[in-house]
């Protein structure tokens, strides 16, 4: 009985969408999701394409304004800040690599979910922390600048 439990319950959660009405389109998501959808998504993926883009560019929007808008007292880090911020590519771009390494690191998988929202772009992904050590090695040869600011942001 236990097992036919969790089975209704994992079927349930796959197709449990969270509730997106609430939140407005981005001007832009058409344009991404126009990019992704020409990828072939197994089972019915491509159906919250636009949902999930649409959720990551305002993520993305709202990490970028938290970045400019974050009180930061260290010079170096300021300085590192506005580089970064002159360095971030336009969302577009940003998210349209998202969901294609969304697609190639997990469209293959057996246990892929179909509901594209639970991969929504995140500041904490490991994908975007790689990116972000990689301009603060560019930048000073010390990787550790990108943490920092991430703990500046977060505790703003």
């Amino acid at each position: 009985m236990k097992k036919i439990q969790r089975k209704i319950k994992r079927e349930t959660m796959l197709f449990d969408i969270p509730e997106t009405k609430s939140q407005p389109a981005h001007p832009n998501a058409h344009y991404v999701t126009d990019s992704i959808r020409n990828l072939v998504w197994k089972g019915g993926a491509s159906r919250y394409i636009y949902d999930a883009v649409n959720a990551s560019l305002w993520a993305h929007e709202k990490w970028v304004k938290r970045c400019r808008n974050t009180k930061i007292t260290n010079q170096r880090l300021a300085r590192f800040r506005h580089h970064v911020l002159g360095s971030i590519p336009p969302p577009l771009v940003v998210i349209d690599e998202w969901f294609k390494n969304v697609y190639e690191k997990l469209s293959w998988r057996r246990d892929f979910s179909y509901n594209l929202l639970q991969y929504t772009w995140d500041h904490n992904h490991s994908w975007w922390k790689a990116l972000g050590r990689g301009w603060a090695e560019a930048w000073c040869q010390d990787s550790r600048l990108w943490d920092q600011l991430m703990v500046a942001i977060d505790e703003d």
